[in-house]
């Protein structure tokens, strides 16, 4: 059975959720009317330019399935932890750190899987750097 989170719930019940909803400045609010895949039929375009352009979707997206799992492996609640080393790497921050000591949330070992599935996907915008950063890392961790 899904988590409450997760259940789909009716609009008497999201309605008295969103009048008791207590709005501040870490509030975020994600809003979806009808369904977005029908009506933007974002598959059947995505579909077409593939198509269009020769190149087979596995191509592209097959060497990211590994990663994607890894990253999202059990306990799923520490994906986080995998998206900011990937965003560390290709340096879109210049640190990995997360609050709450999240970055510490998977052992190295996973860190060292996400680092070589992200290369394998050729998704690291700088090998070098991204190098340079898991020597970091490693050593910090004493490895």
């Amino acid at each position: 059975m899904p988590s409450a989170s997760c259940r789909v719930r009716g609009a008497p019940a999201v309605k008295r959720e969103l009048q008791a909803l207590q709005i501040d400045g870490s509030t975020r609010l994600f809003g979806i009317v009808g369904s977005p895949v029908t009506q933007v039929k974002t598959p059947q375009l995505m579909n077409a330019l593939f198509d269009a352009s020769g190149i087979r979707y596995e191509r592209i997206f097959e060497p990211t399935v590994a990663l994607s799992r890894r990253i999202f492996c059990a306990p799923t609640q520490y994906y986080k932890t995998g998206v900011v080393f990937l965003a560390y790497l290709n340096g879109f921050q210049p640190h990995f750190f997360m609050l709450g000591g999240h970055h510490g949330a998977r052992p190295p070992l996973y860190l060292a899987d996400v680092f070589r599935l992200a290369d394998a996907a050729r998704l690291l915008r700088d090998p070098a750097l991204a190098v340079q950063r898991m020597r970091l890392v490693m050593q910090t961790l004493g490895l």
